[in-house]
């Protein structure tokens, strides 16, 4: 990135990693696969240059174990600042994606090549066993055995919509899967809609879903019915379990339809193993943004930009040495003159830049919801650099500046959209789904886990 390399809002040095936890939908074991000269781990490596961290992950599957699987969901984001406070001047980026194979039957990879040794599924108790092995024969990380009990201990494992490219608002897929119902009902009744793939139905006819679905285990006439009540507003009785799929999948498919989503084909997502793009490090530019409501009003946080950009909402680059979070908290209160809450996190949004074969950098924004700390406390009225002001508005509000140009209008329709998202009860997920880079879930995700049990 041109500029002087002194200035913290630069880009810093990022590598991102893709990894994948795999689970047999049928024996519950974890795919596992042995390194050259590392020991065992779990399929996942560095983001090459030009490509997407879901891309890798199917990439680094296939290569590395040999198998085609289906990325239904994530488990976490990892951002990690590299170095001693103040010198910090790179970071480590790592998404941890949850799977099933996309044929239950298909074997893992059993002949050594330049990626592996071989492939296999493995118990939790199997792995516990590697993990006091020293060398190659044991474990590379604990990150596959940490994350499987936490899956088998029942742990959340997030819709892989969350991460998408950068919109101005949610991604279609997000807003069809992530209603109330869809969530809190349906949705994590039904495995192979909260775990097998969202995604996934980007690479099967509905021919293909429908007998997954059927695979399903404890499937009864009761949970379709209330799924498709739920979920679909349809009310459904006295039919048998295949005419209820048969239902589901038909609703499924042409909601999917209706909104604009990615048409099916017929074959799983593949790529090539001898994949020979770089494995080299570029820069992502990190960016925070933050959707704040008011708890009691409703209304949302609008920023008004300074040089005539309009009216958005906080938000600004991860400077160098700093984390998400952090920035996330400066910007809002800098633009806007608020302390906040961050309690969640709305999407991820990575995006490869530059034309094909020639992407240099990456941008990543993390979509973030907070609360003011302090209700009674009033936006910034005294313009400075930073702004010229906020204040709290209505969707309505945001409705009719949208039909202005800036600088009375808004400067980009991220608020408007995620506040009408907001509004409609649609999930916002958890600020723990973010962590620093660890073997496995952090402390919190654990407690969260702890505490929906009680």
């Amino acid at each position: 990135m041109s500029g002087d390399a002194s200035d913290p809002r630069i880009g810093f040095r990022t590598t991102c990693f893709s990894l994948v936890v795999c689970q047999h939908p049928e024996t519950g074991k974890f795919l596992a696969v042995q390194e050259r000269e590392t020991g065992w781990w779990l399929p996942g490596g560095q983001v090459r240059r030009g490509k997407t961290f879901l891309t890798m992950a199917h990439l680094k599957a296939q290569e590395e174990a040999g198998m085609q699987v289906d990325i239904t969901g994530i488990l976490s984001v990892e951002h990690t600042l590299l170095g001693p406070p103040g010198k910090q001047e790179e970071a480590r980026m790592r998404v941890v994606f949850f799977a099933h194979p996309f044929d239950p039957n298909a074997q893992p990879k059993t002949a050594a090549d330049g990626a592996s040794l071989r492939a296999a599924w493995k118990t939790l108790d199997e792995l516990n066993s590697l993990a006091a092995v020293p060398g190659s024969e044991g474990l590379r990380g604990r990150e596959l055995l940490e994350w499987g009990k936490y899956i088998e201990s029942g742990g959340e494992v997030y819709p892989v919509e969350v991460l998408q490219e950068e919109h101005d608002g949610p991604c279609c897929a997000l807003r069809i899967w992530n209603t109330p119902a869809s969530v809190n009902g349906g949705c994590k009744m039904l495995c192979p809609i909260s775990r097998m793939s969202r995604r996934g139905l980007d690479t099967r006819s509905k021919e293909q879903f429908l007998p997954i679905l059927l695979r399903t285990p404890s499937l009864s006439p009761t949970v379709l019915q209330k799924a498709l009540l739920e979920i679909f507003g349809k009310q459904c009785q006295g039919t048998t379990v295949e005419e209820l799929a048969r239902l589901y999948t038909d609703a499924l498919y042409d909601q999917l339809a209706l909104s604009g989503g990615a048409t099916c084909s017929a074959a799983p997502v593949t790529h090539q193993a001898s994949d020979a793009s770089p494995r080299v490090d570029f820069d992502t530019h990190g960016f925070s943004v933050v959707v704040c409501q008011h708890p009691e009003t409703g209304k949302f946080l609008a920023v008004d930009e300074s040089k005539n950009r309009g009216w958005w909402l906080p938000a600004g680059h991860v400077d160098r040495g700093q984390t998400f979070l952090e920035a996330a908290e400066r910007e809002t209160e800098e633009e806007a003159g608020l302390l906040v809450d961050i309690t969640g996190i709305l999407a991820v949004e990575h995006s490869i830049k530059g034309r094909e074969g020639r992407q240099q950098d990456a941008r990543m924004r993390i979509i973030f919801f907070a609360r003011p700390k302090d209700t009674g406390a009033p936006p910034k009225s005294v313009p400075d650099s930073e702004s010229n002001g906020a204040a709290w508005t209505t969707t309505a509000d945001l409705e009719q500046l949208a039909r202005l140009r800036p600088p009375q209008g808004l400067r980009g329709r991220e608020l408007l959209k995620w506040g009408q998202y907001v509004e409609q009860g649609r999930p916002v997920f958890p600020a723990h789904l973010l962590q620093t880079e660890r073997a496995g879930p952090s402390k919190e995700r654990w407690a969260a886990l702890e505490a929906g049990r009680g």
